[in-house]
């Protein structure tokens, strides 16, 4: 297995999309509504993505891990955009990957990438969001040294709603 991480562009657009897609549909399937999970669109999703992407205002760093050189996961990264929060804390926003190419080190060395760019720009600690129902996930984290922090969220959606719990790591 040939693993290489970059920056994404607005070209990676689609493949980002699908990704995100096709993980949510996976990995949330039972923990939300199906119909919700059967409506979401690459096509859509592939729009919001290309305009973040080309955003030169965005100060989110968007990354792409390539699996045998094909897009299979990605990462976004922020400062912490949680209010309570020190100003030396910066965020996991997301990571994903395709659920084909799941258990195969990818997501490790994302992460680990991430974190390293994290702690490059001066944060010294990292938050992230995870669904509370979300145990296999959460077990991910954890086995990557996250600690429960314990600050919940509730992230309405069409016709329901996302439980979500706030996990720490030191930089």
């Amino acid at each position: 297995m040939k693993i290489k991480i970059r920056r994404a562009t607005p070209s990676d657009a689609k493949e980002i999309a699908t990704i995100h897609v096709e993980t949510w549909k996976d990995a949330y399937k039972g923990l939300i509504p199906n119909d919700y999970l059967q409506s979401l669109s690459v096509a859509d999703k592939a729009k919001k993505w290309h305009e973040m992407l080309s955003d030169e205002n965005d100060q989110t760093i968007y990354l792409v891990g390539l699996l045998n050189d094909e897009i299979s996961g990605w990462a976004s990264l922020c400062k912490c955009r949680d209010e309570d929060t020190k100003e030396n804390w910066g965020e996991l926003g997301g990571i994903y990957i395709h659920p084909s190419a799941q258990n195969k080190g990818l997501g490790s060395i994302l992460m680990k990438e991430g974190l390293s760019i994290l702690k490059n720009d001066g944060y010294t600690q990292a938050t992230l969001w995870v669904l509370t129902t979300n145990i296999s996930t959460r077990e991910f984290y954890e086995a990557k040294g996250w600690r429960l922090e314990g600050k919940t969220k509730i992230d309405p959606r069409d016709g329901f709603e996302l439980h979500e719990i706030r996990y720490i790591t030191d930089l």
